[in-house]
């Protein structure tokens, strides 16, 4: 009884170490949040894990607690979707805001810590 029992505790970690594993190196996958031309100019952590589409050249802003992510790590990959703009919203500290604009359609995933959306850019020209 004993041996089966010293065989069975490792078997039960290794499961649970692989399905760990497993989980962690699956993609993040966002929900949808809204339809285009319905999607919010204003995001903030309650906005992760959704899915949110603008037109080419419109903006919008992340709000995020800079106790909890750091301003200095908010980036969208791949690269170039979005661009950076200067002009922020006023904040209270802790807060802080980083405004981006649709510079090229495609999607990219936004990111910071666990704060994670993604953002559809669309030429509304094209057809």
């Amino acid at each position: 009884m004993r041996s089966v029992v010293l065989i069975a505790i490792p078997i039960v970690f290794l499961v649970a170490l692989v399905w760990i594993v497993t989980a962690l190196h699956r993609p993040l996958e966002a929900s949808p949040a809204c339809a285009l031309g319905d999607c919010p100019f204003e995001l903030t952590a309650s906005s992760s894990g959704s899915a949110y589409t603008y037109p080419l050249t419109s903006r919008f802003f992340v709000v995020l607690d800079s106790t909890q992510y750091s301003p200095d790590q908010l980036s969208c990959a791949p690269a170039g979707i979005l661009g950076g703009i200067s002009d922020q919203p006023p904040v209270i500290a802790p807060l802080f805001a980083d405004t981006f604009e649709g510079v090229a359609t495609g999607t990219c995933m936004l990111r910071d810590g666990d704060f994670f959306a993604q953002i559809t850019i669309v030429d509304l020209g094209a057809n």
